[in-house]
């Protein structure tokens, strides 16, 4: 008890270290500041992969739906994304932390996994045609697209862990809150344009509609996250881990460690911010899979239950406008999150002016905290509130206010670790570890930063998995009892 105690004391102490006025501080602050061309190259590759999650979040549903695959067999299958962000990005940041590749530690990961998901998007996009020209039956398709969903997930975790660790890498500390809503800013733009692509009209016949669809998005996502990925990689430089000498000598067991070893040793030297940090995403992300995945088919089934109610006869009304309603709540839903990302940061910094500089920081992620559980409140409410919303237009304005919630949480958790985990935080923190007497772990380096964001991830899937495994329970109740238009909703809630 005393040694926790002692710990979060510790701890509490860090964010008002960092703003020692020592040379050796003052000079690594200098160097590792980062100009706004290069925070920009930096932080744009988010929005290119924001642009596939955002094709899949508003038609990877439907486009299943359009190979045979049921709405239960469907959440089962987005359960493969969180599962392999437990598992896999961990693992990721375990040998990202390790390598030594003269190119960097994140940019070889960030250009595999690009690499890997162009190929497998693009594929799952065509697989109908891949399954004819295997010689495969059609009704094989679904097979095949649920393969290459798990491959597709696969490969965005090295992509999704290097653009975060490697902004923890680059980003002075006192720049972490600023590259982080920078982040959050493309991701926002990412969201905007899958949404408003996803929802202009094709000029193209019914007759697989959702396919043409699906391919159009497919093709656009691919080629803006290719560019924005190549931004990065070209603009953005790293320390070559052979000559960084930072990390000094290592043992043979430190050089290659086991998987769980690594893993328990993230686990045990995770500062007690991150910590915290991790158990709030742990049960906010329960609530998070079923808005993100099915808001559109919950404001479309709105909309088909008002047609309903008007009369219109069942085959009209599946070919109705459901689908551009479902795709204008993502619309305003991104719209709101993208506003809202780019006018937090100048409230946060008003918030914190006039300060003194020790303090400012300080002051600036406590606001952040106390913002980040305001925005979790509204989140709760607005899920609860589907119980009461029974018009389109009322799905559309639930929509509109969870983005103000989806903006804080993309990007006040990220910015709290990315503080944290600077390198300039942890060198601090281990030399005044020394100065005072005390045992320390952490390095004065980044070495930790991929298994801790890999570790923040996992905090993140695994109550995906959960709510899936929920979510199909409930699709199947509803389909037994007839009652399938409410099943989305009660997801939701």
């Amino acid at each position: 008890m005393s040694m926790s105690t002692a710990r979060d004391k510790d701890e509490q102490t860090d964010i008002g270290e960092m703003e020692m006025e020592e040379p050796w501080h003052d000079a690594a602050a200098h160097e590792r500041r980062v100009s706004l061309g290069k925070m920009l190259a930096l932080t744009c590759s988010a929005g290119g992969l924001q642009l596939i999650w955002s094709t899949i979040f508003s038609h990877g549903s439907a486009y299943l739906f359009s190979l045979g695959i049921t709405p239960s067999q469907s959440s089962l299958i987005w359960a493969f994304a969180p599962i392999c962000g437990t598992l896999i990005q961990p693992l990721v940041g375990i040998i990202s932390d390790s390598c030594h590749l003269r190119y960097g530690k994140r940019r070889p990961f960030m250009l595999g996994g690009t690499l890997g998901v162009v190929v497998c998007i693009f594929a799952l996009a065509w697989v109908e045609d891949m399954a004819c020209s295997l010689g495969l039956a059609s009704s094989r398709a679904g097979t095949l697209a649920i393969i290459l969903i798990v491959l597709l997930n696969v490969s965005i975790q090295p992509l999704q862990s290097g653009i975060r660790a490697l902004a923890v890498d680059v980003v002075d500390v006192q720049q972490q809150a600023n590259a982080t809503a920078w982040a959050s800013r493309f991701i926002g733009v990412g969201n905007v344009v899958g949404y408003f692509a996803g929802s202009v009209p094709l000029p193209i016949s019914m007759a697989k509609y959702e396919t043409r669809r699906f391919r159009c998005m497919a093709l656009l996502s691919c080629v803006l996250l290719s560019l924005t990925v190549a931004v990065t990689v070209l603009c953005v430089k790293e320390k070559d881990p052979r000559t960084d000498r930072c990390e000094g000598p290592k043992s043979a067991d430190e050089e290659h460690p086991g998987f769980l070893t690594s893993l328990l040793n993230g686990i045990k030297n995770m500062p007690i911010k991150v910590m915290w940090v991790c158990k709030v995403q742990f049960f906010s992300w329960m609530a998070w899979f079923g808005f993100l995945f099915y808001s559109s088919s919950y404001v479309s089934s709105l909309y088909l239950s008002e047609e309903r109610k008007r009369g219109v006869p069942a085959p009209l009304r599946f070919h109705s406008d459901s689908g551009a309603v479902g795709s204008s709540a993502n619309l305003l839903f991104a719209v709101v999150a993208l506003g809202t990302n780019l006018l937090l940061p100048f409230v946060v910094r008003d918030k914190a002016w006039g300060e003194k500089r020790s303090s400012k920081i300080r002051g600036e992620f406590r606001f952040l905290a106390r913002l980040w559980a305001g925005s979790n409140v509204l989140h709760t409410i607005c899920a609860l509130a589907t119980v009461f919303v029974t018009s389109s237009m009322g799905g559309i304005v639930l929509m509109g206010l969870v983005g103000m919630c989806w903006a804080v949480t993309q990007w006040v958790p990220f910015a709290i670790i990315s503080a944290e985990l600077s390198p300039r935080t942890s060198s601090t923190r281990f030399y005044s570890a020394l100065e005072s007497g005390r045992k320390e772990s952490s390095r004065p380096t980044p070495n930790e930063s991929g298994i801790m964001m890999g570790l923040h991830n996992a905090a993140i899937s695994l109550p995906q998995i959960l709510a899936a495994l929920v979510a199909s329970v409930i699709f199947q109740i509803a389909k037994d009892a007839g009652r399938n238009e409410e099943a989305v909703a009660w997801v939701l809630r």
